[in-house]
């Protein structure tokens, strides 16, 4: 559980939500700095896994922050509009 904790408040700075655990930050911002050492000029950089593992990517393009503010981002990959289209196609959301 504590594990799952980490990877969600790892995700909450993310995206710039404050989370309470300073500690959880430094070592965010540890983990983050350690992983750019690998990049080139701040581009994705590609990594090999000995072992295949599922990944499991959640994009969000709004969400509610803990001070109840609503935070609307650009969908800059599209995925707002593909997804919209799946739901009204497949009768699941109505105009």
């Amino acid at each position: 559980m504590e594990r799952k904790r980490t990877f969600i408040d790892f995700l909450k700075i993310e995206i710039g939500q404050k989370i309470k655990d300073k500690l959880k930050l430094l070592e965010y911002e540890e983990k983050r700095n350690t992983l750019r050492k690998y990049s080139i000029n701040d581009r994705t950089t590609e990594v090999i896994l000995a072992k295949k593992i599922p990944l499991i990517i959640d994009y969000y393009t709004s969400w509610v922050d803990n001070d109840g503010m609503l935070n609307i981002r650009d969908d800059i990959y599209g995925i707002d509009k593909i997804l919209l289209e799946y739901l009204k196609s497949n009768m699941l959301l109505q105009d």
